[in-house]
């Protein structure tokens, strides 16, 4: 700032009794006597004094009046961030967006689609946030904050797309480097739901490097390679999963599918899964066991337990243990060979 406008601020703002609408106003009186850089400087000031003290309108009004106006950059740039900010406060979301794309556009900053996306994430307009997020990474060459990237990986698994989950979390694992196991285990996590259990392994090894006794990871690689129908690798790792946490109640969810689905041994698949259950208190885990246990149960003809666990299921189905027991004797034995679930 000149001396004469840094004295005229410095005594503007040396007066308690003014908050910042006030200020914004004192200085606005003075604008017809600045040209040029000084000009500019007392208009950027002034409106940020404006969105300060919460008078959003006359933002809108100033920064779009005075923006062809302002030639210094820094002041140019300040002015649509403080309009666009401005109509973000007023809920005024379409055209907040428009305004980030004109300045993105305008001022060739890669760095404003994470602005444009964080607008249409806002707004509810998930698509559109996560089609300006995308273009933000490939901008950026993958940089983005690692807490935005693992936001953005969990919309994208909620929508089911695992693959880009995957990619999210990866460039967040990059990011943090050997400071952030749970985000290698986390993008194998995703890339096995998206069916790419070679790619998946390759991570969780990573986070094993940085972390040798997750207990999540082993149980992750465990469960690949289960998935791979390679039982011996796969109680390799559940069994190291077991010396750190016996009471881990998917393991032994997922022996029990292993021992019927692998070896046909359906009363020691029984005795693992409600080993399982006793241990379990999750409760989407707990109606998988009972869906299995319903069906072990129904091979080998122990109607009672089957009853039992038949009625579990419609109870957390919501029916509070009412069901048809007509059917249960006549369920459909083509399932003789069905595969038991895993968690």
């Amino acid at each position: 700032m000149s001396n004469i406008f840094f004295d005229y601020y410095t005594e503007v703002l040396s007066d308690s009794t003014l908050d910042n609408v006030a200020i914004a106003d004192l200085m606005l009186l003075k604008m017809d006597l600045y040209s040029g850089a000084e000009k500019d400087r007392l208009i950027g000031v002034s409106v940020g004094h404006l969105l300060r003290g919460g008078d959003y309108e006359r933002v809108i009004e100033y920064s779009s009046k005075y923006l062809t106006l302002v030639t210094t950059d820094q002041y140019h740039t300040e002015l649509y961030r403080y309009w666009i900010e401005a109509l973000e406060k007023t809920k005024r979301w379409e055209e907040a967006i428009a305004l980030r794309r004109k300045m993105t556009e305008e001022l060739k900053y890669g760095c404003m689609y994470d602005g444009v996306a964080e607008a249409y994430e806002e707004a509810g307009e998930i698509d559109n946030a996560l089609l300006y997020y995308d273009k933000h990474l490939i901008e950026e060459e993958g940089y983005m904050e690692s807490e935005t990237m693992e936001r953005i990986a969990k919309i994208y698994e909620d929508k089911g797309d695992f693959a880009n989950s995957a990619r999210y979390l990866l460039a967040a694992a990059k990011n943090e480097c050997s400071g952030s196991a749970y985000l290698w285990q986390n993008t194998g996590r995703a890339l096995a739901m998206a069916n790419k259990e070679e790619e998946a392994l390759k991570y969780f090894e990573i986070a094993l490097i940085l972390e040798p006794d997750s207990e999540n990871t082993l149980y992750c690689m465990g469960h690949v390679y289960q998935n791979k129908g390679d039982t011996y690798m796969a109680m390799h790792y559940y069994t190291q999963v077991l010396k750190m946490n016996p009471f881990n109640a998917m393991v032994y969810n997922n022996l029990g599918a292993m021992a019927f689905n692998d070896e046909g041994d359906i009363k020691g698949s029984i005795e693992k899964i409600e080993t399982a259950l006793e241990m379990n208190e999750d409760p989407q885990l707990k109606l998988t066991m009972h869906i299995n246990l319903a069906r072990l149960y129904h091979k080998i003809s122990d109607y009672d337990k089957h009853n039992h666990h038949k009625m579990k299921i419609f109870e957390a189905a919501g029916f509070g243990g009412v069901f048809d027991d007509e059917d249960d004797d006549e369920d459909d034995d083509d399932d003789e060979d069905e595969e038991e679930e895993e968690a």
